[in-house]
């Protein structure tokens, strides 16, 4: 007796491994058949004789059968077949996903439930969380329905570029790769190198520097809304005025190093002056170092310089030519360090 039925494929990821079965349910009575490999047998005998042998015959079963046989997976076992859970893995199987049969049902485990029968992205959202006067920070939160991300896994997102990756806690889940490398894209722009759940703090030229596109991926918030009206009406690093006590002229790309300076002390932020050699970066640190004691008043700090031996007096010089209001302290040997009980404004 011929018995029409539908083709289920089981899936079950775990952590390590994709186990699948492919079952068959029986129009006729409902019974419940699994494919060895070779052949058709029923799971459960049903306990009568039948005066003719019982066999499944659909077209739809040989459908199912054809694509299994596709996927080419390990078989440790007769009608049992599995395949390592990792990337590589988990993307063949998405790239013959859309040819699996149409009329088989596909059942499985919630893990894999939330990769390929519910799909549900999980997507990295751009967000400014505060701003200054010259500055803002920008983080990254991850959306998904239902999914709760501990911090490893947030660690773990920083990076992530693949459509799968496994989470140390959350487990295997896909990412929506496009607006993965969107928002690294973004975060490069910035100078940042991660999808980092913590606020980072960029200065608005940076941010000014983006394209109306990349603008557009922040998540749509006051503090967004916002950076979008200042970036809109930023017009570079200010021209500032150089203090009373320089002596000298500045050339134009001097000026600039100045200014660039000035505006990092302003938005609390390190950096580097890369000038090359006989550019007079020294000049430009110097005045540098005499804003910031005008700017400061009188709680201005003295300034420690760190630099090679060989060039310790060729700052004295400059400090003395171009800055001569400017106390300046060469340390040249450990007994020096007494003289550090008298007010200087540089220590070289």
């Amino acid at each position: 007796m011929a018995h029409p039925a539908v083709p289920q494929f089981v899936f079950e990821l775990s952590e390590d491994t994709v186990r699948l079965r492919l079952l068959a349910l029986s129009e006729r009575n409902q019974s419940l058949w699994q494919w060895s490999g070779q052949e058709w047998r029923p799971e459960q005998a049903n306990g009568t004789q039948a005066d003719k042998p019982e066999i499944l015959e659909d077209q739809r079963l040989d459908v199912a059968v054809r694509w299994l046989r596709r996927l080419d997976w390990f078989t440790p076992e007769a009608g049992v077949w599995v395949g390592d859970a990792n990337e590589n893995f988990l993307n063949i199987l998405a790239t013959a996903w859309p040819e699996k049969p149409k009329e088989a049902e596909y059942l499985g485990n919630p893990a894999f439930h939330r990769l390929f029968l519910s799909p549900r992205q999980l997507r990295p959202q751009l967000m400014v969380k505060g701003s200054g006067i010259d500055w803002f920070t920008v983080s990254t939160e991850w959306e998904q329905e239902g999914l709760k991300l501990t911090p490893a896994d947030l660690e773990r997102l920083k990076t992530a570029t693949g459509r799968f990756v496994k989470l140390p806690d959350a487990g295997w889940t896909e990412l929506d790769t496009h607006a993965v490398e969107e928002a690294h894209e973004t975060m490069a722009d910035l100078g940042l190198d991660s999808l980092s759940a913590i606020p980072q703090k960029v200065g608005i030229e940076q941010g000014a520097a983006l394209g109306e596109a990349a603008i557009e991926r922040f998540s749509e918030t006051p503090e967004a809304k916002l950076l979008r009206e200042r970036l809109a009406s930023f017009e570079g690093i200010p021209d500032l005025q150089l203090p009373a006590g320089i002596a000298a002229d500045l050339r134009p790309y001097q000026k600039e190093g100045f200014n660039f300076l000035c505006h990092l002390t302003e938005m609390k932020l390190g950096g580097i002056l890369a000038d090359d050699m006989g550019l007079g970066k020294t000049l430009q640190a110097l005045a540098w170092l005499a804003w910031l004691r005008e700017r400061n008043g009188k709680q201005a700090k003295p300034a420690l310089v760190i630099c090679p031996a060989s060039v310790l007096h060729n700052w004295r010089r400059e400090a003395e030519k171009f800055t001569p209001h400017l106390k300046v302290l060469v340390l040249e040997s450990g007994a020096a360090r007494h003289n550090l009980r008298n007010k200087f404004h540089i220590t070289i």
